[in-house]
C-alpha cells in the first residue's frame, strides 16, 4: 500500500507509516457476494449451440453405424432362407424360413415375418407339435393365433401349438420384422391306415413266443423221459448181471458144505 500523506505541518515518520499499515491491515474486509467461476470454453473455439448440435448429430451418426443392419435388409438368397407364400391381404408377398436342423423326426428353423405380414391359417397334423420362441421383435408384435384363441409374443416369450390345432403368425408391427425360432416334432404316426396291421403283427408275435415257450416245455418234458427211462434200463441190468444178495447167500453156505 502506498504510505499515508502526514498531515500538513507535520513530518511523516517511518513509524507512522507502520502503525498506519497495521491499523488497515486489521481493519475486516467487507462482506462481497460469492461470484460463479466462469465455465472456460475450449480453447481456440468458443461455444455455441450450433457446434452442441452438430456434436449430437455426429453422436448419432456414429451410433447409427454402430447399429446392426435391420432384418429387412438380410441378403434371404446368399443366406439360404427359402421363401414361404404369405396370405391374402399380407403386406409382403413372402415370408421367409431359414431351416437349422432336420432329422426326419425333428425340424428346427428360423421363420422371418415382414412388418404387417402373416401366413395362411393351417392344421397342425395330428402326430406333429410345434414349439415356437420369438427372438427379435417389437413388444407383443407376433400374434400367435391357435382355432379362436389369439396369443400376443414379445422377444423372449415361448408358445407350444399341440397337435390338431389351426394356427397362423402375424407380425402386428408397422416398423420391425419378426424373427421366431420354430421346432416341429414328428411323432409316431396315429394314423389308423399307416398303422393298418401293426396290433396283428404284435399279436402274431406273441403267439409265436407263447406257441416256442410251449414246444420248449414239451421237449423238456420227453427229454426227462427219455432220461428216466435209461435209468430204469441201467438199473434192470445190473440186476441181471449181478445176482440178488439172497441167493448169493444160498450159494456160498452149498459149497461150504461140500
Amino acid at each position: 500500500p502506498a504510505p499515508v500523506a502526514a498531515p500538513v505541518g507535520r513530518r511523516a515518520s517511518s513509524r507512522a507509516d507502520s502503525k498506519g499499515s497495521r491499523d488497515r491491515a486489521e481493519a475486516p474486509l467487507p462482506a462481497t457476494a460469492a461470484v460463479p467461476a466462469p465455465v472456460a470454453a475450449p480453447s481456440g473455439r468458443r461455444s455455441s449451440p450450433r457446434a452442441a448440435a452438430k456434436g449430437g448429430r455426429g453422436r448419432a451418426e456414429a451410433q447409427a453405424e454402430a447399429t446392426p443392419a435391420e432384418d429387412d435388409e438380410i441378403d434371404f438368397a446368399k443366406e439360404g432362407w427359402m421363401p414361404l407364400p404369405s396370405a391374402e391381404g399380407s403386406a409382403k408377398p413372402t415370408l421367409h424360413l431359414l431351416v437349422k436342423v432336420d432329422t426326419g423326426s425333428m425340424l428346427a428353423c428360423d421363420i422371418h415375418i415382414p412388418p404387417l405380414s402373416f401366413n395362411t391359417r393351417e392344421p397342425l397334423g395330428p402326430s406333429k407339435s410345434m414349439f415356437l420362441s420369438v427372438l427379435k421383435g417389437e413388444e407383443s408384435s407376433l400374434i400367435l393365433k391357435m382355432d379362436d384363441e389369439d396369443v400376443l409374443l414379445s422377444p423372449g416369450d415361448h408358445a407350444i401349438v399341440r397337435s390338431g390345432t389351426e394356427y397362423s403368425l402375424r407380425n402386428d408391427s408397422a416398423t420391425t420384422a419378426v424373427i421366431a425360432k420354430m421346432v416341429l416334432i414328428i411323432h409316431a404316426s396315429v394314423d389308423a391306415g399307416a398303422n393298418e396291421g401293426v396290433g396283428e403283427h404284435f399279436e402274431e408275435e406273441e403267439e409265436e413266443a407263447d406257441e416256442g415257450a410251449e414246444e420248449e416245455e414239451v421237449e423238456k418234458e420227453a427229454e426227462e423221459e427219455e432220461a428216466e427211462k435209461e435209468e430204469e434200463a441201467e438199473e434192470e441190468e445190473e440186476q441181471e448181471v449181478a445176482p440178488p444178495a439172497a441167493a448169493r447167500g444160498r450159494h456160498s453156505r452149498r459149497v461150504a458144505r461140500s
